[in-house]
């Protein structure tokens, strides 16, 4: 099998798409099938904060990557193309018919749905770009979401058939966690008190001011609980002013780390935060939680509690979910914790989660690929 993968970005990039590219890629390739990935070949960090206009950004980036499945070689038997740029999945169903060959979806978030529902798309432009996905999804022979909710908003909103893959953490970085000689900056900070962690991208879709009012409770209860973001994104500055205006005094706040020392600082901390508002449900999932899920680490959601991650962790050990209006109880949680010793997490039985997750999610792609294939083998035209 002939596999040609789209996405903005591509490894070496740190997004978390880029890892799970190249291990699905790594997967594949050892099974003896050949697997080219066409990107944009921008950086991942800082990359929305570059000047110019981000339409012209997002425009160029379809344009470069467009060509570069029209021209790339051998000829595959199947295009996989994931979410980012915006509209991409409409240019690789283009690329499809053009070169006549088989179109999979991994859905890793949904556009212009999450742009409607954050109200960052007028009226007369969320029509378009909704139609032209309409007839890109239609155009895909297997379509993957990342939950149940994601499958049953592209089941409501357009009509279509999903199957659902959770995204897996990357387990190659433990041995580079254990052998670092040194800690990043949110690490020492996480270690030298307790700490609840917010990591990673702190977007429009993402709860934080119940976070931050909670953190002011806490500290006015007088309890010796930091509050520390790792990361940036969209409402980062809007989250510092917050904080600022609530008179904060043990909140801080690092910039991007790359992975290993993300799980550094996640190791460090006492507990992680993950957090979506419900307008943002079954649009994207929160791939930080691919990693937290399976360590021993406390974890609190701040989010919709009636969906499906909600569903997922709820089972899970010192775990708590939370409305975002329920600060009162957030605070209390915390509380309760930072009173009760806390186990340190457990690297080792982690990564063999993480690893059986890999393999087995991996087989999964594998499989759903193989059956396009095959299913076309007999119909396909030959190129000259």
């Amino acid at each position: 099998m002939k596999l040609l993968i789209l996405n903005q970005y591509a490894p070496p990039a740190q997004a978390p798409t880029s890892r799970l590219l190249d291990e699905l890629r790594a997967f594949l390739v050892h099974q003896g099938h050949t697997v080219r990935i066409v990107s944009e070949r921008a950086e991942y960090r800082g990359h929305h904060a570059r000047t110019g206009s981000r339409l012209l950004r997002e425009l160029k980036a379809l344009a470069v990557i467009m060509w570069g499945a029209l021209l790339a070689k051998p000829r595959p038997d199947i295009i996989l193309a994931l979410s980012s740029p915006p509209c991409l999945l409409v240019a690789a169903a283009l690329v499809a018919r053009i070169r006549r060959v088989g179109l999979a979806h991994w859905a890793m978030d949904l556009y212009p749905d999450l742009a409607i529902a954050l109200g960052e798309l007028p009226t007369s432009a969320s029509n378009i770009f909704r139609t032209l996905m309409r007839w890109a999804y239609h155009r895909c022979a297997i379509i993957v979401a990342l939950d149940d909710d994601m499958a049953a908003h592209l089941k409501k909103e357009y009509g279509i058939e999903t199957k659902v893959i959770s995204p897996w953490a990357a387990a190659d970085l433990i041995p580079e966690v254990v052998q670092s000689p040194t800690q990043s900056i949110g690490a020492t900070l996480a270690a030298q008190s307790w700490t609840w962690l917010y990591s990673g991208n702190l977007g429009r879709a993402h709860e934080w001011r119940p976070i931050l009012i909670a953190q002011r409770e806490l500290e006015a209860r007088g309890l010796p609980i930091q509050l520390l973001f790792e990361g940036g994104g969209a409402m980062w500055m809007d989250a510092q002013r917050f904080a600022g205006e609530l008179k904060l005094k043990n909140c801080r706040w690092c910039d991007y780390a790359n992975e290993t020392h993300s799980l550094q600082t996640v190791l460090a901390s006492s507990v992680v935060i993950a957090t979506q508002r419900r307008e943002a449900r079954g649009l994207l999932w929160p791939s930080k939680l691919a990693r937290i899920i399976p360590m021993r680490k406390p974890l609190i959601w701040i989010g919709p509690t009636d969906g499906a991650i909600a569903d997922a962790i709820r089972n899970r050990p010192e775990t708590a979910c939370f409305e975002p209006e329920q600060v009162p109880e957030i605070v209390a949680w915390i509380a309760a914790l930072y009173k009760t010793s806390q186990a340190s997490a457990n690297l080792d039985s982690a990564a063999r989660i993480w690893e059986r997750q890999r393999l087995e999610r991996c087989d999964q792609w594998e499989l759903l690929l193989k059956n396009i294939a095959s299913s076309r083998a007999n119909t396909r035209p030959q190129s000259p």
